[in-house]
């Protein structure tokens, strides 16, 4: 299930990479393609800093 969500985000970069580039050529709008990679790194990098943070009951 891990990995197919990983291959599911990377995908998703591959795809935003794409669109970026095509922006570049000036087929679609850059700012279109900018935000969505930038916002499927940042999906594709927000699981891999999540931690249990959970240090234990103090008293």
């Amino acid at each position: 299930m891990k990995v197919l969500a990983w291959a599911g985000r990377i995908s998703l970069i591959l795809a935003a990479f794409v669109l970026y580039m095509l922006g570049l050529m000036k087929v679609i709008p850059v700012l279109i393609g900018g935000l969505f990679l930038f916002a499927s790194i940042l999906f594709a990098l927000y699981p891999a800093k999540k931690t249990n943070r959970f240090k234990g009951f103090r008293p």
